[in-house]
């Protein structure tokens, strides 16, 4: 089965997310996916006043959410699953929602494109499932109109590396999305391990843990993959297309950080802040055709369209109405917390004619609560410069010697290492400088293992000792190493797994239960000794 049919199959058997087709969103906290405001984000003009939306991939539940944001716009709904669309379809009905059509695509195949142009498109964790994500981009640029927008979101690379390892932990148990009773007993399993073992924390902080069709699209997925910095914006700059604005929150918002950092490009801060697993969320950016200057026009400054008690259904003006006397809370992806004002601003934010050098506009323009106004935008970073030695630093080697890092730690050291790869790049001992007063450690419940920055904090002599021998002699793969006390190790893991209805034990190889045993036993050890098989063993 090739990927293109895998991941139908998956959607069909799964649909995702699973919600209660009751279940309701308040339409003044779907704001930041109003088209008006991302195009005010990324500086660009107004939209006519039916713009057109195309969502890639839309699931059970975005197009319900993108319709509350933009009740004017003229909206297509897609996904590669009928199923889904179905249920899409019933969730729209029920809610009285009628400026939303629906359309089967396959972004692998080009005839199943709609016609464009849009003047947004919504493509949200899409192109990580496919074979060729940066055709698929292309293809989606050449449906905008001139000053379209396009938000993508993807995975990223090395802070969604305890889901990936879950992934590899149940491919190699023989579980995968077309079994229903394997999301079920993956959660078991996982819930089996110890309370501070990373896979179980970031499995139970994982949302959508909570049902099936959740499971099997973050852990028993038949395709995805994470992306670095570098991968993204060769990705974009491929596509002709540049950011212009990114949902993340301030401490991920490249020109915000790569001062502080000492970072010269928009593609190097992303991949730095995902390599210190500090960006807390996926990459989420809104990107528009280069060559388009952002921020060029000037335009009054109006309040948000869905924060007035003017426009949209009668319930929802209703509720804005009484918003302007008690005030309101909206829910932010690109601050730090919730954005609160009064009812006397808001009646204050809904007069005419207001002037753009207001103390509480210039606030309300911060959050985006003001769209139009005077821009006083600094000029942006470059988007992206390639590097060449990416492959090599990306490249998964298992180290052989005395104290070597464990491979279940690799993305973790991939930190402590990036200035042997990267010239230029300043040595660890000023990069974690540079972080002590930005990062943000996970590893207050934990032994230590989830972020790069919290576990030198607790090992540094340990990390500084490993470091000062230098490159070591590796090997590629599981078969080619032995660790010590590794016999102890797989018997555990037999054990173990002994406790569970799997595929006959006698299956698995001796690389595959070592790799097991890493996944399941050898957290508590962040170095290991090794040896080459075959060579002084």
């Amino acid at each position: 089965m090739d990927l293109s049919h895998a991941i139908r199959d998956q959607y069909e058997r799964w649909p995702y997310p699973q919600i209660p087709l009751v279940g309701s969103v308040r339409r003044a906290d779907t704001w930041q996916l109003n088209v008006s405001y991302l195009k005010d984000r990324c500086g660009l003009p107004p939209l006519p006043s039916r713009p057109r939306i195309l969502i890639v991939g839309c699931g059970t539940f975005q197009p319900y959410v993108v319709a509350l944001a933009n009740p004017n716009a003229a909206i297509l709904a897609t996904d590669i699953s009928k199923k889904s669309i179905r249920q899409a379809r019933w969730r729209t009905l029920l809610h009285g929602i009628r400026n939303v059509k629906y359309q089967t695509l396959d972004l692998n195949r080009p005839d199943t494109y709609p016609d464009g142009p849009f003047d947004y498109i919504e493509c949200y964790g899409v192109l990580m499932n496919l074979p060729h994500p940066e055709k698929a981009l292309t293809a989606l640029a050449a449906l905008l109109t001139a000053d379209g927008i396009i938000r993508i979101m993807v995975y990223p690379y090395f802070s969604r590396r305890r889901i990936f390892q879950i992934q590899r932990l149940a491919t190699l148990l023989g579980l995968h999305h077309q079994d229903q009773s394997h999301p079920n007993l993956l959660r078991k399993i996982i819930l089996s391990l110890p309370n501070d073992h990373p896979l179980r924390y970031d499995f139970e902080a994982y949302q959508d843990s909570r049902n099936r069709p959740g499971i099997v699209d973050g852990f028993l997925h038949a395709g995805d993959r994470g992306f670095t910095g570098y991968q993204l914006g060769e990705m974009i700059s491929q596509a002709g297309l540049q950011p212009a604005f990114y949902f993340h929150r301030p401490s991920g918002q490249p020109e915000k950080m790569a001062e502080r950092l000492g970072l010269s490009h928009q593609s190097q801060m992303l991949h730095y802040l995902d390599l210190w697993q500090e960006l807390r969320t996926n990459f989420i950016v809104c990107l528009i055709a280069v060559g388009i200057v952002a921020g060029a026009t000037e335009v009054s400054p109006l309040l948000h369209p869905l924060l007035t008690p003017q426009s949209g259904p009668i319930v929802h003006r209703i509720k804005m109405a009484i918003h302007r006397l008690v005030g309101i809370t909206l829910p932010s992806r690109t601050e730090d917390e919730p954005i609160h004002f009064s009812g006397k601003e808001l009646r204050a934010l809904s007069r005419p004619n207001l002037k753009h050098d207001d103390p509480l506009v210039q606030k309300a323009m911060q959050y985006g609560m003001i769209l139009g106004g005077k821009k006083t935008q600094t000029p942006p970073l470059p988007a992206h410069i390639a590097w060449p030695e990416e492959t090599a630093f990306l490249t998964s080697t298992i180290e052989i010697g005395s104290g070597v890092p464990n491979p279940f730690y690799e993305a973790i050291f991939k930190a402590y290492t990036f200035d042997r790869y990267y010239t230029g790049c300043v040595k660890l001992s000023e990069q974690i400088e540079q972080w002590q007063p930005l990062a943000n450690p996970l590893e207050e419940e934990g032994a230590f293992g989830l972020t790069p920055f919290g576990t030198y904090q607790r090992f540094s002599r340990e990390i500084l000792d490993y470091l000062k021998k230098g490159p070591q002699e590796t090997v590629s793969g599981f078969g080619s190493v032995r660790f010590q006390g590794e016999e102890k190790g797989i018997r555990d893991v037999l054990s173990f797994l002994k406790r569970f209805p799997l595929r006959p034990q006698q299956q698995w190889n001796e690389a595959e239960l070592r790799e097991l045993w890493i996944l399941l036993f050898s957290y508590p050890y962040l170095f290991l000794d090794t040896l080459r098989i075959g060579k002084g063993d």
